[in-house]
Parts: C-alpha cells; structure tokens; sequence
C-alpha cells in the first residue's frame, strides 16, 4: 500500500488538476486505470466498489467532473441526448424510497430505478446500492432521444473491488481487469 506521503502526493496533482478546471476544460472522466480514479476512491472511502468507466461511448462527452470529500460526480453531454444529459453521482448513501428495486445481478449490488417519464424525454434516475457506497445515474434527455442511450453509459460502467483498486494503487498487482486473482473487477453488464 503507498505511504501516506505518496498518496497525499498524488491526491494533490490530481486536486491540482481539478482545481484548474473550469467548464471548458473539465476535468478527465475516471476511466479505468486513471490517475483520476484515485481521487474517486477517496471521495467515499468507506464505499466497498469504485466506480470507473471503461470507456466514454461514441457520441458522449465530459462536461465536467468534480470530486470532493462527499463523492464525485460525472456530468455528461451528448450528441444525440442533449447537454448535461446523463449525470452519474458516487456517494456513501443514496436516498431510494420512491425508487422501485429491481432484480440483483451481481451479489452484494442492490438496483434500483426511479423511471420519472419516457416520452417525449427520457427521465430516470438509476441506482447502484452497495455497501459504503452508492451511484446514481440522472438520466434526462432531450425530447425524441432514445431511452436506449443510457444503455450505453450503463454497460460502460465499471465497479472495481476497493482491495483489489488499493492494490493496483500500491502496484502489487497488473493493470485493472487483468487476468491475475486480484484487480478483477464486478460484472459490468448493468442491463436495464
């Protein structure tokens, strides 16, 4: 595991990234593997699974990113959805009483959806519950955007084990997703 040195190190580059953003120049999307991952990690620290992209589908861009001591949130635009049309937010809890449970796919993942309208835009909010932890994707889209587009972003998500992240961290182990016992990741199918 780093040092505390080497940790606060890299969490002040990756701050020093943030900190000179602005809407133009948005911080990176946390993308598998990333520096910017590591400050998504620390944003919840107690959450069990880190969520990280494998890749930004065609047609999605990064409107900006922000990463604070009460999570990260990921704010997306896209060609055919509109500006700002998919939101996802890290957190330590989400509140999901008026969200409706849906079957579980992967062990010790709870999801949920709050479907709010379909047509003429698609409105939903899309969680994740896990222990410590919690993502929340806010899907509004433009009118006559296809419902199917959220697909995308979901399927694109990726919810790596934090013991298995802490280690890729302190090099102990290859690269996210490798073939090795640890720096596997969860299931990253999340069909809705």
């Amino acid at each position: 595991m780093k040092g505390r040195g080497e940790l606060a190190a890299l969490l002040g580059l990756g701050l020093g990234l943030l900190a000179g953003c602005s809407e133009q120049d948005a911080a990176p999307i946390p993308l598998c593997g990333s520096d910017v991952v590591a400050l998504v990690t620390e944003s919840v620290p107690g959450a069990s699974l880190v969520p990280c992209f494998t890749e930004v589908p065609a047609g999605w861009s990064n409107s900006g990113v922000l990463v604070g001591d009460a999570g990260t949130k990921v704010e997306l635009n896209s060609d055919r959805a509109g500006d700002n049309a998919a939101v996802l937010e890290f957190r330590a809890s989400c509140e999901v009483d008026q969200a409706v449970p849906l079957p579980d796919r992967v062990d010790g993942v709870d999801r949920y959806e709050r479907l709010q309208e379909v047509s003429p835009s698609f409105r939903s909010d899309r969680y994740l519950v896990f222990d410590g932890g919690c993502v929340r994707w806010r899907f509004h889209f433009s009118p006559g955007s296809p419902a199917s587009l959220s697909v995308e972003l979901s399927v694109a998500l990726q919810l790596v084990n934090r013991p298995d992240f802490d280690a890729i961290l302190s090099g102990e182990t290859g690269e996210a997703g490798g073939s090795g016992e640890t720096g596997e990741a969860r299931e990253t199918a999340w069909e809705w």
